[in-house]
């Protein structure tokens, strides 16, 4: 099997970082898989156990792993990002990038202030929801 990098291609933010990374990972024998294609290719048990919440790395066994791990996995996987993948196995290190990446991937549809599924409007900030909502009232 292929190893996956699975990512939320209604996401502005995800999708810059794809353009950014694709040719070095796909040169690493990684494919790269938008997130609802991903999961409307797994089973109903499955796809009602996993969320749209974070970005993924399906590797070669099958196995998944997300969020910052699988972040601190790729890094691993560049020789000049090596150290800071590395430095992610550490306790402090893992427990703080846990935390900022979720955060940036509960606001990702507001970082840049573009909601991609709504006509790349802006999204509303203050709702702090994560949601992508476009802001009510907004003058063209």
């Amino acid at each position: 099997m292929t190893p996956q990098i699975i990512w939320d291609d209604e996401c502005g933010l995800c999708d810059a970082l794809v353009r950014r990374f694709r040719s070095l990972y796909e040169a690493r024998g990684f494919e790269f898989v938008p997130m609802r294609k991903w999961l409307d290719s797994l089973s109903p048990t499955e796809r009602a156990r996993r969320t749209a919440d974070e970005m993924r790395v399906v590797l070669r066994d099958g196995s998944v792993i997300g969020g910052a791990e699988a972040v601190a996995y790729l890094m691993r996987r560049v020789w000049w990002m090596w150290p800071a993948g590395v430095a992610g196995r550490l306790p402090i290190v893992r427990t703080v990038a846990r935390r900022l990446y979720q955060e940036v991937a509960r606001r990702r549809y507001q970082i840049g202030g573009a909601c991609k599924m709504h006509r790349r409007e802006p999204c509303d900030v203050k709702s702090g929801s994560g949601t992508s909502q476009p802001m009510a009232g907004r003058v063209r």
